[in-house]
């Protein structure tokens, strides 16, 4: 099994200058994405704290903008208090000041003296969207949600991602934390990880989302065109 500091290592060795401006100025961009990630930042900041089933009807709706499925509900049940609590904690959070607890039993994350399993903020959204949980195949739908709910703490994850960390696409819950983990020593100590603040900064996109775009863009390098 990779761990953080071979994440960390792979990280550093992925996220050239070079290849992160390619990855904010390419061609290669979904449009799409690139015109609406501003976009969606704002409104799941301006609807933080509302949870009537209209807000949450529309957050799951512009995460579905970047799938290519349908959502099977919007059910508030599962959104309980301490779902609520989460996000007001977490709100302003940055993943280069999150501490993780790894242990056989659960694996926490903590920020200000609170902690939390990722369960916590996995299973409350998966429950909502979906009839049935399943959080492994549910990864990519799930981390784009909380990416746009708390864009400086929750990475998102998708296939070419994965791919590029851990050399096969198979996602799960284990991956996604390691991924988080070495992902935040990277915020900290990685080769380029100012320039990485710096440019996002200036573009206004999450540092962590320009990451995501230029391991994206390693992965796209590494395919040869069908």
């Amino acid at each position: 099994m990779i761990d953080s500091m071979d994440i960390f290592a792979k990280l550093d060795g992925i996220l050239t200058k070079e290849a992160i401006d390619k990855a904010q100025n390419g061609e290669h961009v979904n449009e799409w994405q690139r015109a609406s990630y501003a976009v969606i930042i704002n409104y799941f900041a301006n609807s933080a704290g509302k949870h009537s089933e209209k807000n949450w009807v529309k957050r799951i709706a512009f995460t579905y903008s970047w799938l290519q499925s349908v959502p099977k509900s919007a059910t508030l049940s599962t959104i309980d208090e301490n779902f609520i609590t989460m996000e007001k904690h977490f709100l302003h959070a940055k993943l280069k000041k999150i501490k993780f607890i790894d242990t056989e039993e659960e694996k926490m994350i903590r920020f200000k003296k609170k902690q939390y399993n990722l369960n916590e903020f996995l299973i409350p959204i998966s429950s909502m969207i979906y009839e049935k949980e399943n959080i492994a195949s549910q990864l990519p739908t799930l981390t784009k949600f909380l990416h746009f709910m708390f864009p400086q703490t929750f990475p998102m994850f998708e296939k070419n991602v994965c791919k590029s960390i851990f050399g096969s696409s198979f996602q799960s819950y284990n991956r996604y934390y390691s991924y988080m983990e070495g992902l935040k020593t990277y915020m900290n100590e990685g080769t380029n990880n100012l320039y990485i603040e710096k440019i996002a900064e200036k573009h206004g996109i999450s540092p962590l989302y320009l990451i995501d775009l230029t391991l994206n863009l390693n992965f796209d390098a590494k395919t040869p065109d069908a």
